[in-house]
């Protein structure tokens, strides 16, 4: 699964995946603004939203691997799957 594109348009003048993960490296409170989805090809499966104790953590995971995802794929930090576990909410 990928971590999806995000819909940019909260902030302004940020129109590329390489320009939010830069925004949030610097502003990593804003990431709890965004709806973070693991898709399947091109399609959402899970929103994402840590809770708790150590979802400053889990937040600062998911910019990472933002930033591995805009890597060129033949760099060593290029993220193309990620696996996390976790709880199911209803």
């Amino acid at each position: 699964m990928r971590i999806s594109d995000y819909n940019y348009q909260w902030l302004p003048g940020l129109d590329a995946a390489s320009s939010c993960q830069d925004y949030l490296s610097q502003n990593p409170s804003e990431a709890k603004a965004l709806i973070w989805t693991l898709n399947q090809e091109f399609t959402p499966v899970y929103a994402l939203e840590p809770r708790q104790g150590f979802s400053a953590d889990v937040y600062e995971t998911l910019i990472m691997m933002l930033a591995g995802q805009i890597e060129p794929e033949d760099s060593d930090d290029f993220v193309e799957r990620v696996s996390s576990p976790c709880k199911i909410l209803e």
